[in-house]
């Protein structure tokens, strides 16, 4: 019974790839001609995963309030989106970030490195999927190697088979039952414990380190170097499409954040730990009735399998399209990308923690530079401005590592990328009064 809504809307999400497949249309882009409900729909299911309700829950479990601001940090970042940013990628015309950077630094070198570090990125947060997938398969009782095997099979299919079509059309729908099923969730099982909740939460220490801060900031700002929400702003019809999808997004996961944020502390307060299994399912299984519990364990695979598609398909287009790889190829690499991810169970288990480091992977070198070619009204920019960013950032990252409980580690990734652009441009003026008088 557990498994059953699941299994309907696989079903369903299964036909809609074999349909999208039927389409003539770019297989990443989707012939740029998603309209704002679908957006919405696919934008929603890309950022509602593993990590935004299991990964939050525990967080919650232990931060209290300050446990959602994972979730508070990508609904900032999609009103950021919203309010200009996602419009003007739609504007650009082009395919992929790093093809932004190509086109705006004039260097094929800085589109490749760009696509490396947006891969291994990507590919962690991939990995964060399947490790939820594994936990909650467990949770349920599930521990055969061959459910799991089945069920992450079951996501590459209908990715490789539909392309960017198929997972905004899986997305909206998984995206709509996962909604509802979240709203049954929080009336019947979290509302009526409001008391305990509110008690809960009075009694739990309130403080703030650097990695709590990280937790907001750092997904805040990977959103807009993202390679999938990108990708779908690309592929919307008109700016004004994009600018639609996203802020509708940002309100409906603010209002989402609410539910595993109230879960965890519900958590704390029934004495619940995480040794025993995800947080989440076990509040739902002693809070509510078995039809709530059926539909939160529904939503919560529905989460998890509308995340790893949109990944998968963003990992295989920076694949094929950054990296010189044959984009006639993009299903073939897309199902060699999906199967690889398997391996995310038997890497690692802590879910909020992969995903922040997967982000820190590239949101100090890239973030500025990107952020600049999208926003500048200049043909090209200074190569060595890029340059200087991504690797004082990249030693920012390093360096905030070691200051992980330090609020000023949160900026410094931020701070010596800004100052290594400045460098860089600063270099680039010197070298060209220099080349004006030789007339190089």
């Amino acid at each position: 019974m557990i498994l059953i809504p699941f299994i309907i809307v696989l079903v369903v999400s299964v036909g809609a790839s074999f349909f999208a497949s039927k389409k003539e249309g770019d297989f990443f882009l989707a012939s740029r001609s998603i309209r704002w409900p679908l957006l919405l729909g696919t934008f929603v299911g890309t950022q509602v995963g593993g990590g935004f309700i299991l990964g939050n829950t525990d967080a919650s479990w232990k931060l209290g309030a300050f446990g959602s601001l994972y979730g508070v940090g990508l609904a900032l970042g999609m009103l950021g989106l919203g309010l200009g940013y996602g419009a003007r990628l739609r504007k650009l015309g082009v395919a992929t970030l790093p093809g932004l950077l190509e086109q705006r630094y004039d260097s094929p070198l800085l589109k490749k490195a760009a696509a490396l570090l947006s891969i291994l990125s990507l590919g962690g947060i991939l990995m964060c999927q399947a490790i939820g997938l594994k936990k909650f398969l467990c949770s349920m009782g599930f521990t055969s190697e061959w459910i799991y095997l089945l069920s992450w099979g079951v996501v590459v299919f209908y990715t490789t088979c539909g392309g960017l079509l198929a997972v905004v059309w899986t997305d909206v729908i998984q995206a709509v039952v996962m909604v509802v099923m979240l709203a049954i969730t929080f009336f019947s099982a979290l509302l009526p414990q409001w008391p305990v909740i509110s008690t809960q939460m009075t009694s739990m220490g309130y403080g703030i380190d650097g990695s709590i801060l990280a937790s907001l900031v750092i997904p805040f700002c990977f959103i807009f170097i993202e390679q999938d929400m990108a990708q779908r702003c690309f592929a919307a019809k008109t700016p004004q499409d994009a600018t639609k999808g996203c802020l509708y997004t940002a309100v409906i996961l603010i209002l989402l954040s609410v539910i595993p944020t109230l879960c965890g502390i519900l958590g704390r307060a029934m004495n619940l730990s995480p040794e025993n299994g995800s947080i989440f399912m076990q509040v739902m299984r002693q809070a509510s009735n078995p039809f709530v519990f059926v539909m939160a364990s529904s939503a919560v695979l529905l989460a998890i399998i509308s995340t790893a598609s949109a990944i998968l398909l963003a990992l295989s287009s920076n694949a094929a399209q950054d990296m010189s790889l044959s984009q006639k190829k993009g299903r073939l690499i897309t199902l060699i990308i999906g199967s690889g991810a398997l391996l995310g169970p038997y890497l690692g288990s802590d879910i909020i923690t992969w995903m922040v480091g997967s982000y820190e992977i590239s949101v100090g070198a890239l973030f500025i530079p990107i952020v600049c070619a999208v926003f500048t009204k200049k043909a090209t920019l200074p190569l060595q401005a890029a340059w200087g960013a991504a690797l004082l950032g990249s030693a920012g990252t390093v360096i905030a590592q070691q200051l992980s409980t330090s609020l000023i580690g949160v900026a410094i990734p931020f701070i010596l990328s800004a100052l290594g652009f400045a460098i860089g441009w600063g270099v680039f003026k010197i070298q060209d009064r220099r080349c004006i008088p030789n007339r190089c």
